[in-house]
């Protein structure tokens, strides 16, 4: 098939799943995932030749770094300093208790020291766009739970990035130059899109045209090359691996916010609520997983699972929410 009948497909696709999903109260970025996984299964027939797979898989580096930008764009420093102090310790604590169970757990269950500690920094990081949008929908962002629960994810992934970046470059060893490229191009891209959010602002119209753009037009090709390539490996999934990833993501969440009790000023149900919150991790996990993926620091079985953590814990947040919003209102106030 030609490449420009390629291209065109798969963004057709790839919006049209994402659309679905977003009317389902879902992140488009599940969508695009979701429609990744259709294409990468069977990329012989809807990609074709091998020259047509290697433009998607560049294209796929761009829409890496696109993803990166996008969820720098959603920082909003105003919402942080709503709530500085406690959003700071939450975002701390939140960051690093998750890394450190993560590191230890699989550590202790045999893997080597390196991909124990990618586990634990891809466990550490949280979808701070994914479940602002959920607040915006339930009018409860601006509240000062809302304020709080933004505020925190975004301390808790530039902790999460910054540790993600020692880790790969000091203690993961040789980098391939095109996968360091990569990452410096990916870190530069997160940090710009928080200063495009803070100069011109998030919902001008330039901007979020550009973010549109780079949402449908670079992300599905992410997603996309990163299905293809794990396609390649048999989509190797262990559901122990699974499972413990699980219970470790949502443990170490929960089990991060009780430390935060004798410092802040909420009741238990809040705590949980904000918990919870922290769980939803979205692309962003993703895009680290895949890096480590592509420098040889993880396997395709970690790859694997930490892309379906990304997801169910992705996908928890929103029914929570609801859930929380509707029975237990007085914990927005």
């Amino acid at each position: 098939m030609d490449l420009i009948l390629v291209i065109i497909l798969c963004l057709v696709i790839s919006a049209t799943i994402a659309q679905i999903v977003k009317r389902a109260r879902l992140s488009e970025a599940i969508g695009l995932i979701l429609a990744g996984l259709i294409i990468g299964t069977f990329k012989d027939v809807i990609i074709g030749s091998a020259e047509n797979l290697e433009f998607i898989w560049h294209l796929g580096d761009l829409g890496l770094i696109g993803l990166m930008f996008l969820a720098g764009l959603e920082i909003s420093w105003a919402l942080l300093t709503k709530e500085e102090k406690e959003s700071a310790l939450i975002g701390l604590f939140g960051a690093l208790i998750p890394f450190a169970l993560g590191g230890v757990v699989f550590y202790a269950l045999g893997f080597d020291l390196t991909t124990a500690l990618i586990i634990g920094v891809c466990l550490s990081v949280t979808a701070e766009g994914t479940k602002a949008r959920v607040l915006i929908k339930l009018g409860k962002l601006n509240t000062r739970i809302g304020s709080l629960v933004v505020g925190a994810s975004i301390v808790d992934n530039i902790i999460g990035i910054l540790l993600f970046s020692i880790i790969t470059v000091l203690i993961g060893g040789a980098y391939a130059l095109d996968g360091l490229l990569i990452l410096i191009l990916a870190i530069i891209a997160f940090f710009s899109g928080i200063i495009v959010h803070t100069v011109i602002g998030r919902y001008h119209f330039h901007v979020q045209n550009f973010e549109n753009a780079v949402l449908y037009g670079l992300a599905p090709f992410f997603f996309i090359a990163m299905m293809a390539k794990l396609s390649n490996n048999g989509f190797a999934i262990d559901p122990l691996i699974i499972l413990l990833m699980l219970i470790v993501a949502v443990t170490g969440k929960m089990f991060s916010i009780s430390f935060t009790k004798p410092f802040i000023k909420f009741n238990i149900r809040q705590l949980w609520f904000i918990g919870w919150a922290m769980n939803s991790r979205g692309a962003i996990e993703i895009v680290l997983a895949f890096l480590a993926f592509e420098s040889n620091l993880i396997d395709a079985t970690i790859l694997s699972s930490l892309i379906i953590t990304a997801l169910v814990t992705t996908m928890m947040f929103p029914v929570i929410a609801t859930y929380y919003a509707k029975n237990y209102p007085k914990v927005f106030k």
